[in-house]
């Protein structure tokens, strides 16, 4: 198993564009900077699930199309899925019936798939009449070190 440098139970101090994570997002981070320290972005080869299972039930992976540039749902974490109710695999984030969630999930994964930089975002949201808090980073993956073809995603959602 990898060593992140990062207890289990984390701490909010790690941030990305003046974000301050959600201490399981810090981990994901720790850990996609870990696979990547000699690449420009890691590659999903790179991704071993092993090293992080008590993220797994936490993160999207997200197929990027370029040239129309679009995204797929490959992975949709349990965790996720309990929360929101709903499977996206095979979906793309158009799909998405919050009409703000769509728009903030495109421009964010437009964004990352642009730019190759990591993105990290909080804001509150009403699930099943109650409203939550919601934390995410999404980070680039490639299989070339030439465009942005996967996104990883963390997403936690706290009362």
């Amino acid at each position: 198993m990898l060593d992140l440098g990062i207890s289990p139970a984390g701490t909010r101090s790690a941030d990305i564009d003046g974000v301050v994570l959600h201490p399981g997002l810090a981990r994901l981070l720790a850990y996609w900077q870990a696979i990547g320290v000699e690449k420009r972005w890691p590659s999903r080869d790179d991704l071993d699930p092993a090293d992080i299972p008590s993220l797994l039930g936490n993160v999207h992976l997200v197929d990027v199309q370029h040239d129309p540039l679009r995204f797929r749902y490959r992975l949709t974490g349990t965790n996720i899925t309990w929360r929101l109710g709903l499977d996206g695999r095979g979906r793309g984030p158009e799909e998405i019936p919050d009409p703000m969630i769509r728009h903030r999930a495109i421009e964010t994964f437009s964004r990352v798939a642009l730019t190759g930089r990591p993105r990290a975002s909080q804001f509150d949201r009403a699930i099943g009449g109650v409203m939550v808090r919601c934390d995410c980073l999404t980070l680039p993956l490639s299989s070339d070190q030439h465009r942005v073809d996967m996104l990883l995603i963390g997403q936690f959602h706290e009362p």
